[in-house]
């Protein structure tokens, strides 16, 4: 006889109350050994003594072209009696050399690898620590110390799935997240606005799948202050389950929003000045120049300059009219 399993509250614990009914499907996944060409041991055999210890020389051969993000391994010693496993996990890093410098991560669907940078597997377990769930790190060394911002966009395919995410400095601070966790972040340092808190029945707190763009992507602006490697966590908050695997796609653009701002206004502050359109005054003076706005040059504008010609002209000939015929009406006087 099996229990009947009950609803639990988040901020309450268990309500005492029979869950209902519902369908679901159980998957595992099992793994062969292969070959890790990028590790190459310094001898094949190696021999032991009883009660010593052997140092055995590891090179890693990484290729150029392999995306960002963790790779975890083994590499196994076998004995006569018995055979060891030994855990090897490396990261590579994403070069930034020059602003406006862009970063695509193509996802892709495998149930073939143990872990993978293109894709996530599972959610995170509400009733257990933080640190539970699924996560994905991306690394990128900013080089060029012109750099002080990042447009980073994740996407994914299902509704249903949702990611938070986490940019942390050089320095191990986080300096961004995709939901900023504002006041509650300030006075009870929460990580991020969609961070529940801890309940009696969550230990580490739950997270709510808040999406600040659209229902299957989100995306966040990073400040840069500094050169050194940018780390990205991002943490499966809710998986949709429609498959073992779901591919995420990483966007970026590293850049220097503030020179671009001084670049646009600059260009606005320049007025040409064609020497032909004035009159009055010698091409020698203005031949092709460009006069920016600090240059105090008052020139005035040649319309009302004509008008004014016009004005005085109508001026003086209806002077003129009028002194005629005064003129003419005192010589008809009687004397």
């Amino acid at each position: 006889v099996y229990p009947i399993p009950t609803r639990y509250s988040y901020y309450l614990g268990d309500t005492k109350q029979n869950s209902t009914s519902m369908e679901y499907t159980l998957s595992a996944s099992y793994y062969q050994k292969d070959k890790w060409s990028i590790i190459w041991p310094g001898a094949e055999t190696i021999t032991v003594p009883a009660n010593d210890t052997f140092k055995v020389d590891i090179s890693l051969v990484v290729p150029n072209d392999l995306q960002t993000g963790n790779y975890q391994g083994f590499i196994t010693f076998e004995g006569k009696t018995h055979t060891v496993n030994a855990p090897v996990s490396f990261v590579v890093k994403k070069e930034i050399d020059q602003k406006d410098s862009l970063v695509l991560i193509q996802g892709k669907q495998s149930d073939d690898i143990l872990f993978g940078n293109g894709y996530v597997k599972g959610a995170f377990d509400m009733a257990n620590r933080y640190m539970a769930g699924d996560w994905r790190q991306y690394y990128f060394d900013i080089q060029d110390d012109s750099i002080n911002s990042a447009a980073i966009e994740l996407s994914w395919k299902t509704d249903d799935t949702n990611l938070s995410v986490f940019v942390m400095d050089p320095k191990g601070r986080i300096v961004q997240t995709n939901m900023p966790s504002g006041v509650f972040g300030h006075f009870l340092g929460w990580p991020s606005l969609d961070w529940l808190g801890n309940s009696i029945f969550s230990q580490g707190g739950g997270f709510f799948p808040v999406k600040n763009k659209d229902n299957t992507s989100t995306i966040l602006y990073v400040p840069i202050n500094q050169t050194g490697t940018y780390t990205l966590l991002a943490h499966s908050t809710l998986f949709g389950g429609n498959s073992t695997t779901e591919p995420i796609v990483l966007a970026a653009k590293f850049s220097n929003i503030s020179s671009e701002i001084q670049s646009i206004q600059n260009n606005s502050n320049k007025t040409e000045i064609i020497p032909n359109s004035i009159e009055n005054v010698t091409t020698s003076e203005f031949s092709d120049e460009l006069i920016h706005n600090d240059s105090q040059i008052t020139i005035q504008n040649n319309a009302d300059d004509f008008s004014f010609n016009i004005g005085l002209t109508v001026g003086i000939g209806i002077g003129i009219a009028i002194g005629v015929v005064l003129f003419l009406i005192l010589r008809q006087k009687p004397k």
